[in-house]
């Protein structure tokens, strides 16, 4: 059952501090690192305690959440439970997918470049024939406010009690995210100093924040975490299509699940050994802070022959 039904109320203390109250500090301590608590069943009363204890001890907690928008299990969950079930991501679950199979064998450029556009085009299919102005053209901004409008209508009847901190803390986000980060003009982003460039405009125009892949896998988990909330907001307007994938499913019966949940441990797992990836990331650009030595590169070409040749002689 997810978190939504299951979190108990304002009122509930947990030491000196309700329940909100440690979600809205972990949500202030992850603006910093454009993430917020995520829309999982996984998020239950004792996840969100115990990554306010980690705050709390260490300063930070974002490694939790990040863990938790990149699991295999998750991402199968999204694609077969969200992404799959909602009409606005049909014509983008082929992208999706390649760009999953790209993160998940570390080919993390190719996915961020696959993936962030995916976000204006979402927002725009959200709110097409919404949107009611006089103006000859109609701005991002404005698409970008009428997706935040459309959000906010569905999940004031949703989360109308004691839950109402989940509505308020993902408006929240949101504005900050699309308003004042992702989708902001050059020189206004130049002047906030933040330490990551997660901005389309200087990425896809620029070709900026690229050259540190750890930077580039984190924006992935950004634009994944997106997608979620996204998906979660499209929902909101169908309840009884909310529940029956939120309350009525059975993720470890389902076979198409199972498949490909199966299917990304097996990719994760691949590409923590050997990899043509690694041959890109080590011999070819020696990037991730490795680099092949010159015998290293020789007895790499050595390899690379032999496997050449085996393959010309298997039979077509």
């Amino acid at each position: 059952m997810s978190w939504f039904h299951t979190l108990p109320g304002s009122s509930q203390i947990y030491g000196r501090m309700t329940i909100w109250d440690k979600y809205k500090a972990i949500n202030e301590s992850l603006k910093k690192e454009f993430l917020c608590v995520p829309p999982y069943r996984s998020v239950t009363p004792q996840y969100v305690c115990d990554c306010y204890d980690k705050l709390q001890k260490e300063g930070d907690c974002s490694g939790n959440i990040v863990l938790s928008i990149n699991l295999p299990w998750e991402r199968a969950f999204q694609m077969e439970y969200r992404y799959k079930k909602c009409d606005i991501f049909k014509d983008f679950i082929p992208a999706i997918e390649m760009a999953l199979y790209d993160y998940a064998i570390g080919n993390w450029v190719c996915a961020y470049l696959t993936l962030l556009p995916m976000v204006e085009a979402l927002i725009r299919k959200l709110t097409e024939g919404k949107i009611v102005t006089n103006k000859k053209r109609i701005y991002m901004s404005d698409y970008i406010q009428c997706f935040l409008d459309e959000y906010e209508n569905a999940a004031k009847s949703y989360y109308n009690d004691t839950r109402a901190p989940i509505k308020e803390a993902y408006l929240e986000y949101l504005g900050y995210i699309l308003k004042e980060t992702l989708f902001d003009n050059f020189d206004s982003y130049y002047t906030k100093n933040y330490e990551f460039v997660f901005n389309r405009n200087l990425t896809l125009h620029k070709m900026e924040g690229l050259e540190d892949e750890s930077k580039v896998s984190r924006n992935i988990t950004r634009i994944f975490l997106l997608l979620d909330i996204f998906a979660e907001a499209w929902m909101l307007q169908d309840v009884r299509l909310y529940n029956s994938n939120t309350l009525e499913i059975d993720p470890n019966s389902d076979l198409d699940f199972l498949v490909r949940y199966k299917f990304y441990v097996y990719l994760y797992t691949k590409a923590v050994g050997p990899c043509d990836i690694h041959y890109v990331h080590n011999a070819l650009r020696g990037s991730c802070g490795w680099k092949c030595s010159d015998e290293e590169k020789k007895s790499l070409i050595s390899q690379l022959e032999m496997q050449t040749e085996l393959y010309q002689k298997m039979p077509l």
